[in-house]
């Protein structure tokens, strides 16, 4: 099935992108006559969503990740930015696939707000959590995420 659009989005864009029947310079760069709009269909099909975790318990031994969030089953999340409470003793930000764990940022103190400099894609049952400070002061911090959500599809 053919789609077809009007002359004003044709005659804009040829303007915009200089297109002309014939070449004004020698060797130009040849296009063909169609323009084949392009849309990344499974970004449609995402959903923005908020996440948040409260009372989360990083008092036990430094060093041990406590999840706060696990993507489900038939999902894929990317991974947009984070939000932490402050904290008594160094904590960090983990993601695991359940083998291995990904620090994101550095042992810290203090309050993170990061949004991440590209969205970091994460598989079913992959975990974000927090490491825990071995500090009885750390037993109910908070955790928020901003990620997109969509249907994981596997063979």
């Amino acid at each position: 099935m053919a789609i077809f659009s009007n002359v004003s989005a044709i005659n804009r864009l040829s303007k915009r992108l200089q297109l002309q029947s014939t070449p004004t310079e020698p060797n130009p760069f040849a296009l063909i006559q169609t323009i084949q709009p392009v849309t990344d269909l499974d970004s449609l099909l995402r959903s923005v969503k908020i996440a948040s975790a409260s009372a989360l318990d990083l008092s036990a031994a430094a060093g041990t990740l406590v999840p706060a969030f696990t993507v489900p089953a038939g999902k894929r999340w990317y991974w947009i930015g984070y939000v932490t409470s402050a904290t008594v003793a160094n904590s960090s930000v983990q993601m695991n696939d359940g083998t291995t764990g990904f620090i994101l940022n550095t042992l810290t103190t203090s309050n993170a707000y990061r949004i991440l400099e590209q969205k970091i894609p994460l598989e079913e049952t992959w975990i974000i959590g927090r490491l825990t400070t071995g500090n009885g002061g750390d037993s109910s911090e908070t955790m928020q995420i901003l990620y997109e959500e969509e249907d994981a599809f596997r063979a």
